[in-house]
């Protein structure tokens, strides 16, 4: 493998280090964000169970209601996280990040042309190209990934992630009466002879005129 070749590999591995942090980043957020989505209307079921106590039809609509709203708001939330950035984006952002807390060198498209120039091994003017790729890696190999996405950034998303997940856990919890009593009406429904009544005999005290 040529000395270019190496270079040009080694830039899309310090890219990469810096595309797991970032990616790490997004996933915890949007995780957070979707499970604190999901839990409103858990909640909300399980106020309205509490307020209108209902039972059959209703409870079963109540329960289907908020389990798919809670689903799609969930759903929809992941479906807005943005997806794996490529070498270019990630470039960029960490130019970007580099002109505006100074935390890198002056980069400016440096690292844009340099990931140009890789995905374009036959671009003309070789020695040119090999040249932009390799200030690129010296440039790169400077910048800790905890410059560009700090620890701190990590952190805080995965706080984020854990209360998200925690006010999920408590509306599941609030709701959970509900939800069991709709499952078990539905299954009844569906299933009627799951059911047995056993008739043992023995003694009861009944008043008077009233049904057993």
């Amino acid at each position: 493998m040529s000395l270019n070749m190496l270079e040009r590999d080694e830039l899309r591995t310090l890219l990469g280090r810096i595309r797991r942090r970032y990616f790490a980043l997004a996933a915890l957020t949007t995780t957070g964000r979707a499970a604190a989505a999901a839990a409103a209307p858990l909640a909300a079921a399980a106020v309205a169970g509490w307020l209108l106590q209902p039972s059959g039809a209703g409870l079963v609509a109540l329960a289907t209601l908020a389990v798919g709203a809670a689903l799609a708001a969930a759903l929809y939330v992941f479906l807005r996280m943005q997806r794996r950035p490529d070498d270019r984006q990630v470039a960029r952002f960490v130019e970007e990040r580099a002109d505006t807390d100074g935390t890198a060198p002056e980069l400016r498209d440096a690292l844009v042309s340099a990931v140009q120039v890789a995905e374009s091994p036959d671009t003309p003017g070789q020695a040119f190209a090999n040249l932009i790729v390799a200030n690129a890696v010296r440039a790169l190999r400077a910048i800790e990934p905890a410059s560009v996405i700090s620890q701190d950034a990590l952190r805080r998303a995965t706080l984020e992630a854990a209360v998200g997940a925690a006010v999920l856990l408590v509306a599941l919890a609030l709701a959970a009466g509900h939800l069991l009593r709709a499952g078990a009406t539905v299954w009844v429904a569906l299933f009627p002879h799951s059911i047995e009544i056993a008739v043992k005999t023995g003694d009861v005290r009944l008043p008077a005129g009233q049904p057993l």
